[in-house]
């Protein structure tokens, strides 16, 4: 199956005073028009492990969600665990 287009998703963020030399930002929520296909703890996890001490980081969360990348490991770790 090939996804040609991502509904939209909404990322709602605070950054902390320490971001981004100690803190990464603090996820407030995570929202899409259709949930069918997004586990919003596990892209939470994601974006989160994604963060470096010092690095500024939403613009690569951005992209890591509008390239539908999170999809990919998503869909992989579901093939694991099914063998």
């Amino acid at each position: 199956m090939t996804v040609t287009a991502l509904p939209p998703v909404r990322l709602s963020v605070r950054l902390p005073q320490a971001y981004p030399l100690r803190l990464p930002p603090e996820l407030l929520s995570i929202t899409t028009t259709h949930n069918w296909f997004l586990d919003v703890g596990q892209l939470s996890d994601q974006l989160i492990e994604r963060w470096e001490e010092g690095e500024t980081i939403l613009y690569t969360w951005i992209e890591y969600i509008h390239t539908g990348e999170f999809l990919r490991r998503e869909v992989l770790g579901k093939q694991q665990t099914v063998m």
